[in-house]
């Protein structure tokens, strides 16, 4: 498996032509014995695209979903606390000893344990300078408190972002801290509530105006360590995450209406029991358009005309290919579903070349070798899902009710 390293991004206005851009950044939660996925990733080309369009907010979602269950909707969004604060920083130099765990914090942020809980500080070559004004001396570090937070090692970063591990002061659970200033992540990602859906509890924010966004820890790694952990899935298996993968995107086309636009194996998460999945990095979703006329360049007519397309080439659906344009359709997400669960039954990519203009070439003829071991209802749905005209593409309602989707065994 040889998939190049490398995210495709449009950055010319004249033109539809995709260019490459090899930028090495990209956003990832490994588990504790995780891989480096900017060194080690032979599935996924790592990436971030800045944003700046802002949209409306979308609709409230009602309902629920689980693995067992191809019902799949969320519930009435709670307000999330939007707090600004302080970044607390002890100067630890001259302290020798360990620092202390969450649990170990008798009496909430007194004096002793506040001092206990900064950690040395990461050199500064270790994080992206791609920050702008979060870098420097307003940068946060390991032990750093905030609210009632302490924040901990970098676990994860991109271009504009970094996800730190932390605890919660007063009762000693373990988080994931996002630190961001993508304005339009965090208004889509704040809306969402979604069992399968990475939950923001919290969003903090700096007089710097940096963003931290507080949400699951999730220890069990990426879909990604868990292929490379056992090269493919059994079809059981397989089909479980699958089932709560789809409900997610279902709540997020129908009711949310949101397109995620980065699906990939990096950005599904698993919890601890490395049974139950969240889908997170909403750094590229959309909101949706309406419908307009057809165009050359956008076979569905819903795409946005200000701003240009990036994400992972090798789960890139066709339409993308051809314009330079955001194509917000939920076809698009589908499209890369499909990627995800070829990958998760055969331990390897559909579409697969070292040079990125063949790729391309490949997904575009739609062009691909169906696994000979898997059964014929989860071939009908892969071939439902990576069909190269999104208006005969699945939806994820169809995907939920699909034969596959509801065996037993």
């Amino acid at each position: 498996m040889h998939t190049k390293n490398a995210y495709f991004q449009q950055v010319t206005t004249q033109g539809n032509i995709l260019h490459i851009d090899t930028n090495p950044l990209g956003i990832s939660y490994p588990g504790a014995n995780a891989f480096d996925p900017i060194n080690e990733n032979p599935f996924l080309p790592p990436h971030h695209l800045n944003h700046d369009k802002k949209y409306s907010p979308p609709v409230s979602p009602s309902g629920y979903s689980s693995c067992n269950s191809s019902s799949g909707h969320g519930s009435p969004r709670k307000d999330i606390p939007h707090n600004k604060c302080h970044l607390i920083r002890r100067n630890t130099k001259s302290i020798a000893s360990p620092p202390v765990s969450a649990q170990s914090w008798d009496h909430i942020k007194s004096p002793a344990a506040s001092f206990l809980a900064s950690f040395a500080s990461p050199p500064p070559s270790s994080l992206p300078s791609s920050l702008g004004a979060a870098a420097g001396n307003d940068e946060e570090q390991d032990g750093d408190e905030l609210d009632d937070y302490v924040l901990e090692n970098v676990i994860g970063h991109g271009g504009f972002s970094r996800v730190r591990s932390g605890y919660c002061i007063s009762d000693g659970r373990k988080v994931a801290v996002k630190v961001t200033s993508q304005e339009r992540e965090l208004a889509i990602w704040k809306q969402l509530d979604h069992p399968h859906v990475l939950s923001m509890e919290k969003l903090l924010e700096t007089e710097s105006g940096m963003c931290y966004a507080v949400c699951t820890y999730c220890g069990g790694g990426t879909l990604l360590d868990l292929v490379k952990q056992k090269q493919h899935l059994e079809e059981a298996e397989a089909r479980c995450i699958v089932r709560q993968l789809t409900s997610a995107l279902e709540y997020l086309h129908h009711d949310a209406r949101v397109v995620h636009k980065d699906l990939k194996l990096d950005n599904v998460l698993l919890l601890d029991d490395k049974k139950t999945i969240k889908l997170g990095d909403f750094g590229l979703a959309v909101y949706q358009q309406p419908t307009t006329t057809t165009t050359h360049d956008d076979e569905d007519g819903s795409s946005i005309k200000q701003e240009y397309a990036g994400g992972s080439l090798a789960y890139t659906a066709p339409e993308q290919i051809r314009t330079p344009w955001v194509i917000t359709s939920p076809s698009t997400d589908m499209w890369s579903l499909g990627i995800i669960l070829y990958a998760l039954v055969a331990g390897r990519l559909p579409f697969d070349d070292t040079y990125d203009a063949r790729l391309q070439q490949k997904i575009l003829s739609g062009d691909f070798e169906m696994p000979p071991t898997i059964s014929p209802p989860l071939a009908s749905l892969i071939a439902g899902l990576l069909h190269v005209d999104p208006r005969q593409r699945l939806t994820a309602r169809q995907v939920l009710d699909s034969a596959w989707c509801n065996m037993t065994a």
